[in-house]
């Protein structure tokens, strides 16, 4: 039997994808689109940190799934981020159209310096899932 993605188990590692954005701030952003990925097939969002050395302000960035919003991302500073995605699965899952996005919003002091955001997503549906 070949192996495809829907034979492998979906916490499976060898499946997963992982995209490193390193985002340049400006103060004063409302909403501002700062990456976006088709990554051209069925997707879950699995995992997403958040990193950066310093803050100063207010830094916070969505991460989108087509127009659903899949989790609201923190910064700390010098701390690993792990953020809390959204528990409607819907907001994680996008189909083979679908694009991933950030937005960065900030307040009129909000800066990272060496700010790195890790997003880890995987094909939909794998073994035992279904549409």
């Amino acid at each position: 039997m070949a192996v495809k993605d829907k034979n492998i188990l979906p916490d499976a590692a060898v499946a997963s994808r992982l995209v490193t954005i390193n985002p340049v701030t400006a103060v004063s952003q409302s909403g501002v689109v700062i990456w976006s990925f088709t990554p051209g097939y069925a997707f879950q969002v699995s995992k997403c940190t958040t990193f950066c050395n310093t803050k100063a302000g207010t830094v916070t960035a969505a991460l989108k799934v087509g127009s659903n919003t899949a989790s609201t991302l923190a910064f700390t500073a010098a701390t690993e981020v792990t953020a809390t995605l959204s528990s409607t699965l819907a907001n994680l899952r996008g189909s083979s159209t679908d694009t991933i996005t950030l937005a960065l919003t900030t307040d009129g002091s909000g800066a990272l310096t060496f700010p790195t955001i890790n997003i880890t997503f995987r094909p939909f549906p794998m073994n035992g899932e279904a549409y």
